[in-house]
């Protein structure tokens, strides 16, 4: 007996996203560091491409005078 979508009776390990979860990771962390770790990273890319644009910005205004 084969699992569903299965190619052959050896094809039985299939990992597939959920319906109801957007995001589906494979990890050794606990939740919490996942959590974390996801929280400081957006933060991270927020802010610091926030600081790139002024920065941009500050050298082409001192080129351009």
């Amino acid at each position: 007996m084969s699992s569903r979508g299965a190619k052959d009776d050896h094809d039985r390990n299939l990992i597939t996203k959920g319906t109801n979860e957007p995001t589906f990771l494979i990890t050794w962390r606990s939740e919490k560091e996942i959590r974390r770790t996801l929280r400081n990273r957006a933060a991270l890319h927020i802010f610091g491409g926030g600081a790139v644009a002024v920065i941009c910005l500050a050298i082409l205004l001192l080129k351009l005078g």
